[in-house]
């Protein structure tokens, strides 16, 4: 092969991948992802291009913001077929992770899914913030609940309800078909039965 031909091949090769850094948010109006970055450093000084395709892996969504890092692939080494393949945060990525961990944050609240070095699994939203689970939720396991627990809806129990603390009640307390606070009791001496409790 001759040598020009070398040095064309090698240029194309080294201009088929690049850095670049979003200049405004990403574009999600479409079918297509679309972003636009600049390119430092690419001989000419500054690169501006608009409408990256933003390809991401199957199941995942996210939307970068402006000033973040992508990495950009020119198919054929041609500036004008450009798709993005990767992108990061620099100036929100968490630093304490440990070796094998996974996490999956949002760089802006510091909410995350924290799959942990020990088998744990941490789900952490941002202070003061909400988990919300849409639809029906099953447990399987030991639940534990370390502060208080409100529930807007009815609770059904098909086993026995323990407490070692006191269980309070604004409405009557009905079990099988006795009223806690309108049953009556049966007197062995002749008359009624007693009035209801006091």
């Amino acid at each position: 092969m001759p040598l020009d031909a070398i040095t064309r091949l090698g240029r194309r090769f080294l201009m088929s991948i690049g850095v670049a850094r979003l200049t405004n948010d990403s574009d999600f109006s479409g079918t297509t992802q679309k972003i636009q970055a600049v390119f430092q450093n690419q001989g000419n000084g500054v690169l501006v291009r608009e409408g990256i395709q933003l390809v991401q892996q199957y199941g995942f969504a996210s939307r970068p913001v402006a000033g973040s890092d992508i990495i950009v692939l020119f198919l054929g080494g041609n500036h004008s077929s450009a798709v993005g393949i990767a992108t990061q945060d620099q100036r929100n990525v968490p630093n304490d992770i440990k070796p094998g961990e996974v996490c999956l944050y949002h760089p802006q609240t510091k909410s995350r899914v924290y799959l942990q070095e020990n088998g744990d699994m941490r789900i952490k939203p941002k202070n003061g913030q909400k988990i919300i689970l849409d639809g029906e939720t099953e447990c399987t396991g030991k639940f534990t609940a370390d502060k208080e627990m409100d529930v807007k809806g009815n609770v059904t129990a098909e086993k026995e309800i323990q407490s070692k603390g006191k269980i309070s009640s604004e409405e009557d307390v009905v079990v099988g078909s006795v009223s806690l606070s309108k049953h009556k009791h049966p007197t062995s001496a002749p008359g009624a039965p007693t009035g209801e409790p006091v």
